[in-house]
């Protein structure tokens, strides 16, 4: 009986449980339409079902909000350390911001950590910020970023794609 097939499928299988792993350790990732509108966005915002983007409806202009709850795996000691964004922001009327934020489980007060800001260019973009790994303690606070969609414009194509938190690697 040749069993080298079966091992090598075996290892192949298990390497990949160790990479998924891995690389969920490293970071933490939403795609905009996962998080939730306040409810008074709700009625200025669309979803892409192609690429998951969030955008404003037709003819719409403001200041919508989305709330995305971070689900991290913390094992004592936190890695991570930048806030990114990816948006589409090709004009100066409009923008996305992300703020990780976190609320202490003891007394409920909250801290702005970081915040970034889409840049004005075409095509989707990616903008990232550091931040101190020592402020974010799962152990005694939640954390979440809020996406904030702004336009003046209704002609402008301000689309919030993606918020990620990741680490540094030197």
């Amino acid at each position: 009986m040749n069993t080298h097939p079966l091992l090598c499928a075996v290892a192949f299988a298990a390497s990949l449980a160790g990479a998924s792993t891995a690389q969920a350790a490293n970071g933490w990732q939403m795609v905009a339409s996962g998080c939730t509108p306040a409810p008074a966005s709700a009625k200025l915002l669309t979803v892409s079902t192609k690429t998951g983007a969030v955008s404003f409806k037709d003819g719409k202009t403001g200041t919508a909000a989305l709330i995305c709850p971070i689900n991290y795996e913390f094992t004592g000691t936190n890695v991570l350390d930048q806030l990114e964004v990816q948006a589409l922001d090709a004009t100066a009327n409009g923008s996305v911001r992300a703020t990780l934020v976190r609320k202490s489980k003891t007394t409920g007060s909250i801290e702005t950590l970081a915040n970034v800001v889409s840049v004005d260019a075409t095509g989707v973009q990616n903008t990232l910020i550091g931040f101190t790994p020592a402020s974010i303690n799962f152990f005694t606070h939640a954390a979440y970023v809020v996406l904030q969609l702004s336009r003046t414009d209704p002609a402008a194509d301000v689309q919030a794609h993606m918020v990620h938190l990741s680490r540094f690697i030197p």
